[in-house]
């Protein structure tokens, strides 16, 4: 693989974690509000308490974006599955898709990444045939 190849690979990646997740991608908006907040505030010991808040909201939003990373693992290994095979396979959706509605909540980064995968090499139709069941 070529530096052009990894360089688009990587740029794939950043729009996957930050923009394809929008989940990720306020968090990392709050995260740097937080980083400026501390900074700005840190300086002056009247805003001690302030300090502490964005300290803190620094803190969840790292926690959030962890996120991203599941988002990235996913589209990946939906990627490799597409370029093996030549499409999206229902069964593999449907293995990396939860069925119940609250499982699909809590797991909306892994389905964003098969999402994200299936979009991007034209599958989408396979994605939402079997999300919609």
């Amino acid at each position: 693989m070529g530096k052009k190849e990894r360089f688009r690979e990587r740029v794939d990646d950043i729009y996957v974690t930050l923009v394809g997740n929008r989940i990720n991608l306020v968090s990392r908006a709050v995260t740097g509000a937080s980083m400026v907040g501390t900074i700005v505030q840190g300086a002056h010991s009247e805003y001690a308490p302030v300090f502490g808040v964005s300290l803190i909201g620094l803190v969840i939003s790292e926690v959030i974006t962890l996120c991203g990373y599941n988002t990235l693992e996913f589209y990946r290994r939906t990627r490799e599955h597409i370029m093996e095979f030549g499409c999206l396979r229902e069964e593999v959706v449907r293995t990396f898709v939860p069925r119940t509605r609250e499982e699909r909540i809590w797991n909306y980064c892994a389905i964003q990444g098969v999402r994200l995968a299936a979009r991007r090499y034209n599958e989408s139709g396979v994605f939402e045939k079997v999300f919609s069941i």
